[in-house]
């Protein structure tokens, strides 16, 4: 799968320069089992807002009013954001990057629990057929930073530059 994909150019889910804190490094979509594909996000000077890591088609995961959105990129690779507040709802719809999806929030429309308001973002591959998969966040660059696993999910970090942010940081989304 996404043997092409690639993330050159992804952003973090908020608006270039401007920030937002680690709340939880590399872990489980589901904070379980799987890949460590996911990411969480809080606070900083975003306003809460939530936006589409780059361009691509969005769809509403849990409906209109739910808090789980899906964006597929021209690129190989997929992003989720879960937990959204006042999300809009998309239905397969064609949005640029940096559209806004919604607001840092703790909904559970697919399930799981959140016990504070965050972004809990994801990264997946895809095929020709759009079959998707969760997959490695490890190594690779997203908003500028290079993110790698920890000795266990939720305490991995960040580097850019020379600088390492892990959870409990403020990080910048880089373009570059």
């Amino acid at each position: 799968m996404g043997v092409t994909a690639n993330t050159a150019g992804m952003l973090l889910p908020w608006m270039p320069d401007y920030y937002m804190t680690v709340t939880g490094g590399p872990h489980a979509s589901d904070g379980v089992n799987g890949y460590w594909s996911s990411l969480d996000f809080a606070g900083g000077n975003a306003s809460g807002r939530v936006r589409s890591s780059r361009e691509g088609t969005a769809t509403s995961m849990c409906g209109a009013g739910g808090g789980w959105t899906r964006v597929i990129h021209p690129n190989g690779f997929s992003t989720d954001y879960y937990h959204l507040w006042n999300a809009t709802y998309y239905n397969g719809t064609s949005v640029g990057s940096s559209a806004l999806l919604g607001n840092i929030g703790n909904d559970v429309c697919a399930g799981g629990s959140s016990t504070g308001a965050h972004v809990h973002w994801s990264l997946r591959t895809y095929d020709a057929n759009y079959n998707g998969a969760y997959t490695w966040l490890h190594g690779r660059t997203i908003g500028g930073w290079t993110w790698w696993n920890g000795s266990q999910q939720y305490a991995g970090c960040a580097t850019r530059l020379g600088v390492t942010a892990c959870p409990g940081n403020a990080i910048y989304n880089r373009t570059s």
